[in-house]
């Protein structure tokens, strides 16, 4: 199968661009996000060591913002230059680590993104030699498919209820306090 290499380039800087306007736009929150959230964070392997003792709540409130440095500098690197996979690891690393301190207000297009995430490190092995091309074009169609079968799924969900079929789910979405100033 023939991947468009193009559009692939321009799909990891679309991502890393959604990634900064992310952070951007969560730091006005960042204390109640990742300093003190909501829920206790996900749990980390005691085997990691100090690894553990970084991402968990018992760690600095400074390692918190040197994930968002690390994932702003990656992403910027990223952005201006080829996806490389340690960068883009570093970059899946840094997001689900705190994606996963703030779990409770995350949502599923977080998860996705995730997901995204991962399968990027894959995608940006290149292609210099046939095992890497192999599994870059998997990792092109596992992205693809993840992101046509959760919208096919979502899409088939709204038209199965009433209030998408008759405009109401907006105003119900514009009234609810949990997507913004109740007015």
């Amino acid at each position: 199968m023939n991947v468009p290499w193009t559009s692939v380039w321009l799909f990891q800087k679309a991502i890393h661009l959604w990634l900064l306007g992310f952070l951007f736009s969560a730091l006005g929150t960042a204390e109640w996000l990742w300093d003190f959230p909501i829920s206790p964070p996900l749990p980390v392997p005691d085997k990691l060591g100090w690894v553990t003792h970084f991402l968990s709540a018992k760690g600095s409130q400074a390692s918190v913002y040197v994930a968002v440095l690390l994932l702003v500098l990656f992403s910027l690197y990223n952005l201006f230059r080829p996806v490389r996979w340690w960068s883009a690891l570093l970059v899946w690393l840094c997001y689900t680590n705190l994606m996963n301190l703030a779990w409770m207000a995350g949502s599923g297009g977080q998860q996705l993104i995730a997901n995204v995430l991962f399968w990027n490190i894959v995608l940006s092995l290149g292609r210099e030699n046939a095992l890497r091309e192999i599994a870059s074009t998997s990792a092109f169609w596992i992205i693809r498919l993840q992101l046509v079968l959760a919208y096919f799924v979502t899409g088939i969900c709204k038209l199965t209820g009433s209030a998408w079929l008759d405009g109401s789910a907006i105003g119900i979405a514009v009234s609810d306090s949990a997507f913004g100033p109740n007015g």
